[in-house]
């Protein structure tokens, strides 16, 4: 009896959003909560202070789906 081993992969294609996708943010003083759909909201929180020139503590970036952010 002989075995024949073998192994298969595919590669990594992309993960991303098929859903629609959207932010809220609202802005009070100097203070800036955002919602999204983002899953990278540590990044997107560090982007935003860059962008709005606000420090990263002055921003609240919470992960909301899609379309629960539609719905609202």
């Amino acid at each position: 009896m002989r075995t024949i081993r073998r192994q298969y992969t595919r590669p990594y294609i992309a993960h991303a959003s098929i859903a629609p996708s959207c932010a809220i943010a609202q802005w009070n003083g100097d203070r800036v909560h955002v919602w999204t759909h983002s899953q990278g909201v540590y990044l997107l929180r560090a982007d935003l202070a860059l962008v709005l020139k606000l420090p990263v503590e002055s921003i609240t970036v919470e992960h909301h789906g899609g379309r629960r952010l539609l719905r609202a």
